[in-house]
C-alpha cells in the first residue's frame, strides 16, 4: 500500500493539551492508548517536547466517528507509524 507523503508545509504538530482538547481524553488515557497501539504516539522533539502530527490525530478522530473497534484502531495507528 503506497502513502501519499505529505510536503513539509502541510505538516502541523499538536501539542498535548491540543490533542486532549481535540479527543476530549484526558492526558493519561492518550498515553495508556498509545502504549497498546491504540492512538498515536508522539514523536520526541527535544528532552522534554513531544508533538502528535495533526494528520494522525484527525484520522483516528474519523476513525472513531466511524465506530473503529480496537482492532482496526490498532491497525490504523500501525498504518501511521509506518508512513512516518
Amino acid at each position: 500500500m503506497e502513502t501519499r507523503m505529505e510536503s513539509p508545509k502541510e505538516i502541523q504538530f499538536l501539542k498535548a493539551s491540543d490533542v486532549m482538547a481535540k479527543t476530549k481524553l484526558p492526558k493519561t488515557t492518550i498515553y495508556e492508548r498509545a502504549a497498546r497501539g491504540e492512538f498515536p504516539t508522539p514523536i520526541k522533539m527535544g528532552a522534554r517536547a513531544s508533538f502528535w502530527p495533526a494528520h494522525e490525530v484527525d484520522r483516528w478522530c474519523r476513525a472513531v466517528i466511524a465506530g473503529a473497534t480496537k482492532e482496526r484502531l490498532c491497525e490504523l495507528v500501525t498504518e501511521l507509524h509506518e508512513a512516518r
